[in-house]
């Protein structure tokens, strides 16, 4: 096949074998065509091998390729499997440094995906974590997570050998064992999962997004240099041993704050604090509040344990409403060096002292003979759900 060519499987669903096509160029397969009358399938036998780069795409919606024998991207060429539909049920590989990029709306793999040879396998499109099957990668390919990964009530594990990445996709629900291989991110949005054996790196200049809630068990949130992990509405727990580690995301948040506009970088943000504060500016009514465990005050958070969430400045026990509670706990902390934002600290880590009044005063909060009036209340923010998780 040549250079811009195409190749339709015109009429009702047809299977092909004892085939091998070596495309020169980038042509497009079509599971049908003009006359096909509506989607079809098409089917190539154990015995078809697909070379090079080519592009298999729907003529029809709805259009569906099941792959019996070998998908090959290589000698540096990409392949993509455009389709609404693909089922693989023998081998779909990048090799020699080619990709190959699946991104149909609903695909399943019954056999191999597989990388090597500096090569990259893109898994694109819509998919569970049970139709992802078996992948393989060597330790010079890389495998990108590119689509929408529903991994409700399921464990994903990363294949030890290559690099995996979230890379522009999102990933629902479930849990991430890393025990064998880590999961980087480089793009993408976690909803609501949850990380065990290895920390949550987030490569340099890479951005995460965070809705409905990242717990890590006895690992960290790693963010590289230039990077930025955006929590929106939602909280993250780090379940930790050894060390506290609250003075690392403490810094995380400074770096996230900017003097306000919640848009540093090596950082955590909140993009929900910042559109919320942007409706009372000049004053300030949220922040990003790092509470530790250990200190006591917040409710179901014990020692070992950290918490990370938007608030409301002054908002220490994070129940969301700021009175008297709070107040209680700020002067019970008064004078204290290194206090964090459960033990009343709201602005920055450091030493309460009169000077730091103000920064309750500026969430409408007012003293009066140590008379508390005109409390902020919790409003949900965009991002979050309907409470504070």
């Amino acid at each position: 096949m040549g250079a811009g060519s195409n190749l339709y499987f015109d009429g009702p669903g047809q299977s092909v074998d004892n085939l091998n096509i070596t495309p020169a160029g980038d042509p497009i397969i079509y599971a049908s065509g003009p006359t096909s009358g509506g989607p079809q399938t098409l089917t190539l036998g154990n015995n078809v091998t697909v070379h090079g780069g080519v592009v298999f795409a729907n003529y029809n919606a709805g259009d569906a390729l099941i792959n019996n024998g070998t998908i090959n991207a290589d000698g540096g060429y990409t392949s993509s499997i455009n389709l609404d539909n693909f089922t693989n049920n023998n081998l779909a590989e990048a090799t020699g440094g080619g990709t190959l990029n699946i991104n149909s709306a609903n695909w399943t793999n019954n056999g191999t995906l597989s990388a090597t040879g500096g090569s990259t396998l893109n898994l694109g499109g819509n998919f569970t974590t049970a139709q992802i099957g078996t992948v393989t990668a060597d330790a010079t390919s890389t495998v990108n997570i590119t689509g929408a990964l529903d991994n409700s009530s399921a464990t994903l594990a990363p294949a030890g050998g290559g690099t995996w990445y979230l890379n522009g996709g999102t990933i629902t629900g479930g849990t991430i064992d890393q025990s064998a291989q880590p999961l980087y991110v480089q793009t993408g949005t976690l909803n609501g999962v949850a990380f065990t054996g290895g920390d949550v790196q987030v490569a340099a200049g890479g951005n995460l997004t965070v809705q409905n809630g990242l717990t890590i068990t006895n690992h960290k949130l790693d963010v590289g240099a230039g990077a930025t992990v955006d929590i929106m509405g939602s909280k993250v727990i780090i379940n930790y041993t050894g060390a506290d580690p609250l003075a690392y995301y403490q810094g995380l948040v400074l770096n996230g704050y900017a003097g306000g506009s919640w848009t540093g970088t090596t950082s955590i943000t909140s993009s929900s604090v910042a559109a919320q504060n942007a409706l009372t500016a000049p004053i300030n009514t949220y922040g990003v509040a790092v509470a530790d465990g250990k200190d006591g005050f917040v409710a179901g958070l014990v020692a070992g344990q950290l918490e990370i969430a938007p608030a409301i400045l002054g908002d220490a026990n994070l129940d969301r409403t700021v009175n008297f509670s709070d107040f209680s706990i700020l002067a019970g902390n008064f004078g204290h060096t290194g206090a964090d934002w459960d033990e009343g600290i709201s602005s920055t880590p450091g030493r309460w002292t009169s000077a730091t009044f103000p920064s309750w005063r500026g969430t409408s909060a007012t003293f009066r003979n140590c008379r508390l009036r005109n409390w902020p209340t919790w409003r949900v923010l965009p991002g979050s759900l309907a409470t504070l998780l």
